[in-house]
């Protein structure tokens, strides 16, 4: 994967670093594809999954700490939940968004907005 470095006071850079931290052990990483778009004021990194789709009861609770997703083949969760909840409170602290949406075509695809420095 490769990023070009936008000028953005190290945001993006920040925010890609904890994701990676994130899913470094996940199991679907050689699934993903990530893209980065500058635009006049905003930088935006998107980063789609092709695997199972997020259940929408989820998807409405998924930045919430502690939240975590117990998958029907092994009935465990993995990790603590906080994850995606870092992930937002960095967003919103650099007066950035994040969005998620997934469904069983397209998977699952966050969308995070960051404005340029």
């Amino acid at each position: 994967m490769v990023l070009e470095r936008a000028q953005d006071g190290g945001r993006i850079d920040t925010v890609v670093r904890v994701k990676l931290a994130i899913l470094h052990r996940a199991e679907c990483l050689r699934q993903q594809t990530w893209h980065l778009l500058r635009r006049h004021h905003d930088a935006i990194l998107t980063v789609n999954n092709r695997g199972a789709p997020i259940p929408a009861a989820f998807l409405a609770v998924i930045f919430e700490p502690f939240r975590r997703e117990v998958r029907d083949r092994d009935r465990s969760p993995h990790g603590l939940g906080l994850g995606l909840y870092i992930v937002q409170q960095i967003v919103l602290a650099h007066r950035g968004d994040i969005q998620v949406e997934s469904n069983a075509e397209d998977g699952t695809t966050f969308t995070m907005r960051l404005p340029r420095a």
